[in-house]
């Protein structure tokens, strides 16, 4: 019978393992430097069957791939921009510098980290430290400390330097821009935790994060947090202004799309006077309803699609807009709203201030349906929900550094495996980060030594050729003329 007693916290470097077989004598396997430097650590230690074992001095990593996704981000100078962003300082001089502190956090999503306690394991990982140039990684008490020390002035500064950071590295053109929110479930009395809307937890307190994507390249334009009674549109006309300054006057918005949550005057008005193409799902309030069910001159396309269109004022807004309705037949089950006044159809109802033909506007905006694919890549493989800490601006500042992770990622993944590529960033982890490495010297100089077999290195030292090569701007995605 084989008995394990662990000891200390998993993350402790002093952590033992004791095991105890019946047969054999009791073997005490201590990680702290004394037993490291003892000479007993060499010795082949056999058990009652299996692989022998031993230890060694050498580093090793799971996660050497992660070295040419380092190669893209120094040829970036991803460094230099944290560097000039106005990261907050520590309280004395022995503090870490907020860089580090950064790059720590950022290299733990990229491993799959998805708690603070997690950035324990960058901490002991000396290959994968080495790989990032990360002298030391601050323990779990620091980092929270670190993020504690955000205000909405300091975030505010800090993100709005690295979001245009990095769009200064695109080649600037005309962009679709999606405007989407979501839900994160809080179950503890944080900052911000409040109950409102929650589809999936229903009075539940949460938090009401507002995101703006780039949809050809799949990018994060910027991101804010807000409390968890937000509404859709709760200041959604600042978002819009501040989404804005991030393409500043090297990129555009060709168009603009969101859902009926959107569908307020303020910020049509706003959207208008900026001169941006929008289609904005309408809310089918009574008065919609009522201008649908008597609707008489409809354009049938194909026996079950009839498309028409009208200009309607809502209560509210300044001026009469141009709407947009799709019909489809039930049995059609395509994506819309069933009208008890019209039964046997569903509606698609849009405001738009294009002149497209309806269906042309409608083929538009169902290619908004793939931000709700990028919520889910940041929610499963960035963990932006679950960074959390007491303090509202803290954990707004852990949600939006989880969104830069992702666009560098984004960077990463078109840059170098192409433009088509949409492999998530769980995909990536298994294909090309989660490579085994040894950390060791040739020479005086200090050399990574990634296990793969001759196969998958030609394709691995074409990935290293293609980043090199990069300039500081290159162009992503399929844009607007």
């Amino acid at each position: 019978m084989l008995r394990l007693d662990a000891h200390r916290n998993r993350f402790n470097p002093d952590f033992s393992l004791r095991i105890s077989p019946n047969a054999f004598c009791t073997v005490r396997l201590g990680l702290g430097d004394d037993f490291l430097q003892s000479k007993r650590m060499n010795k082949i230690v056999q058990t009652s069957g299996g692989l022998p074992w031993t230890f060694t001095d050498k580093k090793f990593t799971p996660w050497g791939g992660l070295r040419v996704l380092e190669e893209l981000l120094r040829k970036i100078g991803w460094e230099e921009a944290l560097e000039q962003a106005p990261l907050p300082e520590p309280g004395n001089n022995r503090g870490l510098n907020p860089v580090v502190m950064v790059k720590g956090f950022l290299v733990t999503i990229w491993t799959g980290g998805g708690r603070f306690a997690h950035t324990a394991l960058v901490r002991f990982d000396t290959a994968l430290r080495s790989i990032f140039g990360l002298s030391q990684v601050a323990s779990v008490s620091t980092f929270t400390r670190f993020f504690r020390r955000f205000g909405q002035k300091e975030g505010e500064y800090v993100f709005g330097h690295l979001s245009r950071w990095l769009w200064d590295r695109t080649a600037g053109g005309s962009w679709t821009v999606d405007l989407d929110s979501t839900v994160f479930t809080r179950y503890g009395q944080q900052e911000g935790s409040r109950r409102g809307y929650n589809p999936w937890r229903r009075g539940k307190r949460s938090q009401h994060p507002l995101m703006a994507f780039a949809a050809e390249c799949r990018m994060v334009v910027t991101a804010w947090l807000r409390p968890g009674d937000s509404t859709a549109n709760t200041n959604v006309e600042n978002f819009f202004r501040e989404v804005l300054a991030v393409f500043g006057d090297r990129h555009q918005i060709g168009l603009l799309r969101a859902d009926s949550g959107f569908c307020i005057g303020s910020f049509l008005d706003l959207v208008e006077s900026k001169n941006v193409s929008y289609i904005v799902v309408a809310r089918v309030m009574r008065t919609i309803k009522r201008k649908l069910s008597g609707l008489q001159d409809w354009v049938e396309l194909d026996g079950r699609t009839a498309v028409a269109e009208f200009m309607y004022q809502a209560e509210g807004w300044s001026k009469a807009r141009r709407v947009v309705v799709v019909r489809h037949r039930t049995e059609d089950q395509r994506a819309g709203q069933t009208l008890l006044e019209v039964p046997g159809y569903t509606y698609a109802v849009y405001v738009t201030n294009l002149a497209l033909p309806p269906m042309q506007v409608r083929a538009l905006y169902q290619g908004r349906a793939d931000s709700e694919n990028r919520i889910k890549e940041l929610l499963y493989d960035f963990a932006i929900s679950v960074f959390v800490s007491q303090k509202f601006w803290a954990t707004e500042t852990a949600f939006r550094l989880a969104c830069w992770a992702y666009n560098l990622m984004a960077l990463f993944r078109q840059a170098l495996l192409g433009i088509a590529s949409k492999h998530t960033l769980s995909t990536l982890r298994t294909q090309c980060f989660a490579i085994g490495a040894g950390l060791g010297k040739s020479g005086r100089r200090a050399v990574l030594r990634l296990g793969l077999e001759e196969p998958r290195r030609r394709w691995f030292t074409g990935l290293f050729a293609q980043a090199e090569q990069l300039t500081t701007t290159f162009s992503l995605g399929a844009k607007h003329s």
